[in-house]
């Protein structure tokens, strides 16, 4: 894919990770953001071929309609105005609004609640709980 499409794709993604996790916790840190991104963003790259591309078609449909709501880009609107674009698609009169949300939701609220970091908040042993993840990921 050129590269113009994967940094449009790539600024999309960030700019809903950042709304998400703001709607989680509005004293995020940046580099939770940026770590959560390219999570996605490796996750999409390790999709057939088909769904990448059809997540990025999906994604320029999801732009261009912020920008005739709004007037403005998806990446360049307010937090909590991107997340009520996010919010108006999930509860959407088609199937692939909603799952294209639920899509970044669900991998955004993965990574957060995975993370190092909140996991230590919560008492958990990092490093078992990651010994047990490896144990299922092989299986």
């Amino acid at each position: 894919m050129s590269d113009a499409i994967n940094n449009f794709f790539a600024k999309t993604i960030r700019a809903f990770v950042e709304a998400v996790i703001f709607d989680i916790d509005p004293n995020y840190e940046i580099q939770t953001v940026d770590n959560a991104a390219i999570f996605i963003l490796s996750v999409h790259k390790s999709m057939q071929p088909l769904y990448r591309f059809g997540l990025i078609v999906i994604a320029a449909i999801f732009y261009a309609y912020a920008l005739i709501r709004t007037g403005k880009s998806f990446s360049r609107l307010d937090k909590a105005k991107r997340m009520r674009l996010m919010l108006q698609w999930l509860d959407g009169p088609f199937g692939f609004m909603r799952d294209f949300i639920r899509f970044f939701l669900t991998m955004t609220i993965l990574f957060y609640y995975d993370s190092d970091k909140w996991l230590a908040g919560t008492g958990v042993n990092i490093k078992s709980h990651r010994e047990i993840q490896c144990f299922y990921a092989g299986k």
